[in-house]
């Protein structure tokens, strides 16, 4: 392991330009012990905020007369000399650096923000106060220049001893992925994952499941007062809900779905803040449908809500209720990875370190997870970006030629058929209603939670949108990229007719592309004027169709059609071939 120095400041604010420094700390080390340590008060000069006075516990007086902040920062430039800066969040306090003209351009820092990303998706913050506290680390003064640094020295080496702990396995491919790079990200990794692990484990998972209470033999009751009265004053959920209230409304309201779930017929209920209405529709269609087998969907517009639903309120009846009963969260396709475009995206050269960091996030991520689905890696910026490059894309499935066996999709679904509630949200629910049903399983009721949002949700997930920079850089990548790659393939070769004229029709069909959307802005502009046409939109009608001007976009898009067409045609018919 190399000699490491973390370093952490304390400032008067966020910009550089205009914010001083108030405290320096640093800590230099290696795997074994701390070799040297920085400390100094920094005179900003100015009058500190009380906000960062009370935040540090630094005191005005204390400043006065301290340590120049040029003389501090050549100090701590001094410090870092020779050895792999380490920060926590670090990006601030490089750009202070950079300001005073003491950070080398070509030095990269090491980033433990960046490291607990990757190697703990799962927890619940990753600011260095919360992982210090979870990690059982010694931060005496929070928010002190010293104590922060050596806060995140100890983190770097608890994050290298998770790295070294890793499956064996998993270490290789980790091993054979940073091995080409130079960035102290790829330098951390290749130096853990060839240390010896002292503590080897048995390479199996472990089961954290709560055991249940045993559950009654005796099944839901069929009358919807008795079901009521699960929730009553004297319910026997009475006696079970923490800080139980019994409420008139949501009483009013557990009947009221209990009934129109026995009859069938459509219920609109509107229930204020503090109704409780999530019990009050959950019970009954729990009871219902583990008496009936009768599946209940339950959609949400918000991804908050469906957290609540399968992270409390669920979970809280599966414990409380004298039924067992299944629940799960189905999700849209692109909420699961696909293994097949991960394989083609972790071949690829990485192009820079958040590149490598994203793949080594999901690296370790693929190793645990059972569900496949982006919410367990709390995705950040450009990762927003990667997760494209990996997620399940209706356009790149395989169809009857997948075999399932590791589709993510295909295990969530598999799930949904077997459950006895499913929890959607509204895109998705609406998405299943226009393609005809298929995306979910059969269900016999449906709970809309969240209805107020449900219009906007179908504007948004029914309406069809073409976006011209998009399409482009679509275009141009299928003809530029992937099949001028495949033409330079050796074992295709130039003269095999399965790719023919298939770029130059791509790069064809980008220009057509190309000068619709010029003859369309130009037309736009000509009735709205450049300024409003920023914020305007305008509504096709059949009398703008008569206007002047209205000829050239439809010959225009009838070309970009008939390109586009012969080009799907071409990718129909070289895709069956190669099935």
């Amino acid at each position: 392991m190399p000699e490491y120095a973390a370093l952490d400041l304390e400032t008067t604010g966020l910009d550089p330009a205009r914010d001083r420094v108030i405290e320096i700390g640093a800590v230099a080390f290696t795997s074994d012990r701390v070799t040297s340590t920085l400390e100094r008060l920094v005179d900003p000069g100015r009058p500190v905020p009380d906000t960062v006075l009370r935040l540090t516990g630094i005191k005005q007086d204390e400043l006065r007369g301290a340590t120049n902040p040029d003389a501090a920062l050549h100090l701590l430039a001094d410090f870092l000399r020779g050895r792999q800066p380490v920060g926590h969040g670090a990006r601030l306090d490089v750009e202070f650096l950079e300001a005073a003209g003491l950070w080398d351009p070509s030095q990269e820092i090491l980033d433990t923000l960046d490291l607990a990303r990757i190697l703990l998706p799962a927890a619940l913050s990753h600011s260095l106060p919360l992982l210090s506290t979870e990690m059982g680390i010694s931060q005496p003064r929070p928010h002190r220049a010293l104590d922060d640094a050596d806060a995140t020295r100890q983190l770097l080496l608890r994050l290298r001893e998770e790295a070294v702990a890793l499956d064996e396995g998993l270490k290789e491919s980790m091993l054979a992925l940073v091995a080409p790079y130079p960035w102290p990200v790829a330098q951390f990794f290749a130096d853990a994952l060839t240390a010896s692990n002292p503590n080897p484990g048995p390479d199996t998972a472990v089961s954290v499941e709560p055991a249940r209470r045993g559950k009654a033999a005796d099944p839901p009751p069929d009358d919807p007062t008795a079901v009521a009265g699960l929730l009553g004053p004297e319910g026997p959920l009475a006696n079970l809900l923490p800080g139980y209230e019994h409420r008139e409304s949501q009483m009013q309201m557990l009947l009221a779905v209990a009934q129109i779930q026995a009859r069938g017929g459509t219920l609109v209920v509107e229930a204020g803040t503090g109704t409780g209405k999530s019990l009050a529709y959950l019970v009954p269609s729990i009871a219902r449908s583990v008496r009936h087998r009768e599946r209940v969907v339950v959609s949400t517009n918000t991804h908050t809500l469906q957290e609540q639903l399968m992270n409390k309120d669920l979970p809280a009846l599966r414990e409380w209720l004298p039924w067992d009963f299944k629940a799960v969260l189905l999700k849209g396709r692109s909420n699961y990875v696909s293994l097949r475009r991960w394989r083609r995206y972790l071949a690829e050269p990485c192009r820079d370190a958040e590149d490598l960091m994203f793949k080594l996030k999901v690296l370790i991520w693929l190793h645990t997870t059972e569900s496949g689905d982006r919410s367990e890696l709390r995705l950040h910026g450009r990762e927003e970006v990667f997760w494209n490059r990996v997620a399940s894309d209706p356009m790149d499935c395989v169809g009857v030629h997948c075999t399932r066996e590791d589709c993510y999709v295909h295990r969530a679904r598999a799930e949904a058929e077997t459950a006895d509630v499913v929890v959607v949200n509204h895109s998705l629910l609406l998405a299943d209603a226009e393609v005809g049903g298929g995306l979910l399983p059969e269900y016999d009721h449906l709970v809309i939670d969240e209805a107020h949002h449900l219009e906007d949700a179908a504007t948004r997930g029914l309406r069809q949108e073409v976006d011209g920079p998009g399409l482009l850089a679509l275009l141009e990548r299928l003809g530029h990229g992937l099949l001028g790659a495949l033409q330079r393939q050796p074992h295709l070769g130039a003269s095999d007719d399965a790719f023919g004229d298939a770029v130059p029709q791509a790069i064809a069909a980008a220009e057509r592309v190309r000068e619709l959307f010029r003859v369309a802005d130009e037309w736009v502009a000509a009735r709205l004027g450049e300024a409003e046409r920023r914020e305007e939109s305008v509504r096709i009608t059949p009398g703008l169709r008569e206007e002047k001007g209205w000829g050239a976009i439809r010959q225009s898009a009838e070309n970009t059609t008939t390109a586009l067409t012969a080009l799907d045609m071409r990718r129909t018919r070289e895709s069956a071939r190669w099935k």
